[in-house]
């Protein structure tokens, strides 16, 4: 555990949920069809996340069978 983690659990700060974080980004991609990173993390319900965020909850969606990449390295919806 970082610094950073302690200092957040010391203060009672949440992080966000990355399961939560991983419906919510499928949502869109549903919404919006296949994109990349870069088009993801434009999207009016994502564009406030960090990069660190974007990249955790495509990791947890990915993980949970929600989306998949394609050869052009978009993020599609299952």
């Amino acid at each position: 555990m970082t610094n950073a983690h302690r200092e957040l659990q010391s203060d009672g700060a949440i992080g966000p949920d990355p399961d939560r974080d991983a419906a919510d980004l499928a949502r869109t991609l549903r919404r919006s069809g296949p994109l990349d990173l870069g088009e993801l993390s434009q999207q009016p319900d994502l564009h406030d996340w960090s990069i660190a965020r974007l990249e955790g909850a495509v990791v947890s969606a990915w993980s949970h069978n929600l989306i998949f990449i394609d050869v052009r390295d978009n993020l599609v919806a299952i």
